[in-house]
């Protein structure tokens, strides 16, 4: 759904490139780290009498790999203020959540909920469906600024102050930094048991 000729006047936030490449680079450390583990656990369970080791280790990296590039496709969504709400842009798709719509906001650490790995402000909207803004946004701040003034909505802006979003909003550079140094970690980590 598109808002129309507004949104194209209006600035559209995303997430840096480094952020975007995020979810691939750690998924593929897990995934290396899985097959070299593997290597190792798979011969000393066959002599025990476990022959399925190595494969189920692969498996479970394999599906926690696939579990961080699906949560972390969030990142390749660009988000645009306009008057009438917020659109969220997923290549040539377009949704648009209404200022009118949104029912509460909230900020959701890493694994807070459970099923989400990337820290986020989270827009609920009257149906309960949660529309995430990730803490990873360039210019994450200035876009919830931007939301803040286009939606002209007291509780919003008492929820966003109660919330400190523009603090925790002003620095993705560190999460994706953060990012980085879990996935250099598991794969050392990964050759290190393997080399052992």
């Amino acid at each position: 759904m598109s808002s129309g000729s507004a949104s194209t006047s209006a600035r559209l936030f995303r997430c840096g490139a480094a952020a975007r490449w995020l979810p691939r680079c750690l998924a593929a450390a897990i995934l290396v780290g899985a097959l070299l583990a593997s290597y190792r656990v798979g011969p000393k369970a066959h002599a025990a009498g476990w022959s399925y080791a190595g494969p189920l280790v692969v498996v479970a990296g394999a599906a926690a790999a696939l579990w961080i590039l699906r949560k972390g496709a969030e990142l390749r969504t660009g988000l645009v203020p306009v008057e009438e709400g917020l659109e969220f842009v997923d290549g040539r798709r377009r949704t648009l959540l209404r200022w009118k719509e949104i029912d509460s906001l909230s900020y959701a650490p890493p694994f807070s909920t459970g099923r989400y790995w990337l820290p986020a402000a989270v827009l609920g909207d009257r149906d309960g469906r949660g529309w995430r803004i990730s803490a990873l946004t360039s210019d994450g701040t200035e876009l919830i600024g931007e939301l803040l003034r286009r939606a002209s909505r007291s509780d919003l802006d008492a929820w966003a102050d109660a919330l400190q979003l523009d603090r925790r909003m002003a620095r993705p550079g560190r999460s994706v930094l953060c990012g980085y140094a879990v996935a250099a970690a598991v794969l050392s980590a990964a050759l290190g048991f393997y080399f052992s």
